[in-house]
């Protein structure tokens, strides 16, 4: 979940792609990216495959209706898209460089934002909708069953079972938290937006969609155990109660986040996680060993720190980015939690 540490998993929405079969039926219109080798991938209006190592051009595609339960897709793509209905997706994983419209299904709502990246997990399908018809930027998986059981199999089960048993099926089904969550402020986000940057460049196509795969499933998975050893912390007995307040509490977090040179009030986390002051107080307590205002002030410190070493800007300025009016009370706390005064890290000193 944290920048600094662990992350919670999320899973994606069912991918807005033709299926690889219209595609590849689109006869001469199928290209294979390996006759683009340049420095950089133009993806506009085009669609990627990473697992077939080839790209369609979406103008030639008619009435395009993704079947991603068949195939394992990992797609780059930069299209408008102003609603898509699809049904039927196997889990699915997307980052969005650009993102804008929202996700749909049973009045749950969920909005997409440049930054973001989405997990779902197979479902009926969902409804997406882009009223302004803005380009979204994708890097998106669809994992096929097989794909994800035969990683939930090896993740979940002793070494010599898989030597006994190297194709045996898994116990349970992997089934991530659902949501929309800032990539920069978590481990398995952080890696889509590697991927995605490395998408954009001809190395890209040297690499593996199976591996790339299986690396998302093992950040996800190490992401949503953390995610379920903080729920634990969250005072109900019920697991979707849990699990929706723990999401509410993420709202906050990345809130905090944002804002961290703002003043952040708990009024305002309150409000932004739609939960009473109290329960966000004592539920964000628990869940992360702090209090909001004290993880606030670590956090500021650790982005103080973080701009000692990398800029020349002077320590008074430093401490009123983080709302520090006085430098000798910054200078203060500062070395209180890190043994030394600021001025040990500054270049401007």
């Amino acid at each position: 979940m944290l920048i600094l540490r662990n992350t919670i998993h999320i899973q994606y929405f069912s991918i807005l792609v033709p299926p690889i079969d219209s595609l590849s039926n689109a006869s001469g219109r199928k290209h294979f990216i390996s006759d683009l080798h340049t420095m950089s991938i133009d993806y506009t209006n085009r669609f990627y495959n990473h697992f077939e190592n080839s790209l369609y051009d979406t103008s030639v595609l008619d009435n395009p209706i993704p079947k991603i339960n068949e195939e394992n897709l990992m797609l780059r793509y930069k299209a408008k898209i102003p609603f898509y209905d699809f049904q039927q997706n196997s889990l699915t994983i997307r980052y969005f460089k650009l993102g804008c419209g929202k996700l749909v299904r049973r009045g749950q709502v969920l909005n997409i934002k440049d930054g973001q990246f989405l997990v779902l997990n197979p479902n009926e399908g969902w409804a997406y909708h882009n009223e302004r018809n803005d380009y979204i930027d994708v890097l998106s998986f669809g994992l096929t069953t097989e794909l994800v059981d035969n990683f939930s199999f090896y993740s979940t089960s002793e070494a010599i079972k898989l030597l006994d048993n190297p194709n045996g099926q898994p116990t349970t089904n992997l089934h991530f938290f659902e949501g929309n969550l800032n990539s920069d402020y978590y481990n398995s986000g952080r890696l889509l937006k590697h991927m995605f940057h490395l998408s954009n460049t001809s190395k890209f196509t040297m690499t593996s969609a199976e591996e790339w795969s299986y690396e998302i499933l093992r950040a996800l998975t190490l992401d949503q155990k953390w995610g379920q050893k903080m729920a634990r912390n969250i005072a109900s007995k019920k697991t979707s109660t849990k699990a929706e307040t723990l999401k509410r509490l993420l709202i906050a977090y990345e809130f905090i986040h944002d804002n961290i040179k703002k003043p952040i009030s708990i009024k305002e986390l309150s409000y932004e996680a739609s939960l009473s002051r109290f329960h966000l107080y004592d539920s964000f307590k628990k869940t992360f060993g702090k209090t909001p205002h004290q993880y606030i002030n670590r956090l500021k410190l650790e982005r103080a720190k973080d701009l000692l070493k990398s800029t020349d800007i002077s320590i008074t300025e430093v401490a009123h980015t983080f709302g520090f009016n006085d430098s000798s009370v910054f200078t203060k706390v500062f070395k209180k939690k890190y043994g030394y005064p600021p001025s040990q890290l500054s270049r401007n000193t």
